[in-house]
């Protein structure tokens, strides 16, 4: 399954309702824990509006793969 940018929202804003096989938990823990390892970060602005830092120290260049 590909990631989808709704996913990174999901990590901590999120209630599955239904699950079967606990399928899309495990996505989302395999998500966090790739974020964890890049040392992403959500960045909340003034207006409560907010952006992913993904990578923080990534250079000119580099793919980033979640």
């Amino acid at each position: 399954m590909e990631n989808r940018n709704i996913f990174l929202d999901m990590i901590d804003a999120s209630v599955i309702l239904y699950d079967k096989a606990g399928f899309f938990k495990n996505r989302l823990k395999q998500l966090k824990k790739r974020l964890l390892q890049l040392g992403s970060k959500k960045v909340v602005l003034e207006d409560k509006t907010w952006y992913w830092s993904l990578k923080p120290d990534i250079t000119p260049g580099e793919v980033i793969e979640l």
